[in-house]
């Protein structure tokens, strides 16, 4: 299985507007691991509200790249650049809101609930 942050790297962001402080909390910020068998996924929340983001589902690669902000139970993520190699996409990240439960970060993709825990805690 390919390593999903293999994608982070190749990703550039984009010139974007910093959020208030209060809009991307601390206890957020860091790196995140979302894989599950046949599936490897990562996110990275960074201080200064960037994100990005890498999957890879058996033969399925995407990445995004953009701005975050969070609320008491959701993340959302502002996506300025998204790439993948999904034949029957329609070139759109999809459902952009993760939702917030017991330290981890959930968000729907394809036919699968993505679970990402945060790395080194």
């Amino acid at each position: 299985m390919r390593a999903a942050f293999f994608l982070l790297p190749a990703i550039t962001l984009a010139a974007a507007p910093v959020l208030a402080a209060d809009q991307h909390p601390a206890s957020l910020v860091g790196v995140y691991d979302g894989g599950q068998m046949e599936m490897a996924a990562g996110l990275e929340l960074t201080k200064d509200g960037r994100f990005r983001y890498a999957l890879s589902y058996g033969a399925l690669d995407e990445g995004a790249a953009g701005t975050w902000s969070a609320t008491a139970d959701t993340v959302t993520l502002v996506v300025q650049q998204y790439e993948s190699n999904d034949p029957g996409g329609d070139g759109k990240f999809g459902p952009s809101v993760l939702r917030v439960e017991k330290g981890e970060l959930l968000i729907p993709r394809y036919d699968r609930i993505v679970r990402f825990r945060k790395q080194g805690r």
